[in-house]
């Protein structure tokens, strides 16, 4: 099974998924950016359509270079 074939993730697969470090991906957690969901055992994981969700969110925050150009000209 590969990371992207999971329903949920767990902090080091995201971590793994996006390049990034675990402790970033606990920051976006505690910032907001992203839901998690606590486990009894203590552990922390992310479903799959919130991780989606994330990534939506992040793509149309970001601008483009030719939204950035028309918002500015």
């Amino acid at each position: 099974m590969t990371t992207s074939d999971k329903e949920f993730y767990s902090t080091r697969d995201l971590a793994a998924m996006f390049g990034v470090s675990s402790k970033t991906i606990i920051n976006w957690q505690l910032a907001g950016l992203l839901t998690a969901v606590h486990l009894f055992s203590g552990s922390v994981r992310y479903s799959r359509a919130e991780v989606n969700a994330f990534i939506t969110r992040q793509t149309e925050a970001r601008p483009t270079k030719r939204r950035h150009a028309e918002a500015t000209a």
